[in-house]
């Protein structure tokens, strides 16, 4: 499944059957940060997942804001990992 990006949604998404997973289904997500924050629980922060709270959506935004200032472009990735039942 993919979807195209959406201006509304600002983001766009692709779900793929992973072969070395059998029975679970990787949705990627990229799109506009502040978006996507708002869907997120957890961070990885260099091979480390840990959970996401206020301190933290706080934090990444600010930097996301500090990036487009310069102006540089940012785009935020997030994914959801489901079994193959959960997806369908």
């Amino acid at each position: 499944m993919r979807s195209p990006h959406s201006s509304e949604n600002k983001r766009s998404a692709v779900a793929i059957k992973n072969p070395d997973r059998p029975g679970f289904v990787s949705i990627y997500v990229k799109g506009a940060p502040e978006m996507l924050i708002n869907h997120c629980s957890k961070l990885v922060v260099r091979d480390n997942v840990q959970e996401m709270g206020q301190n933290e959506s706080s934090e990444i935004l600010k930097r996301v804001n500090a990036m487009a200032m310069q102006p540089l472009r940012v785009i935020g990735l997030a994914y959801l990992e489901l079994t193959t039942e959960q997806y369908e």
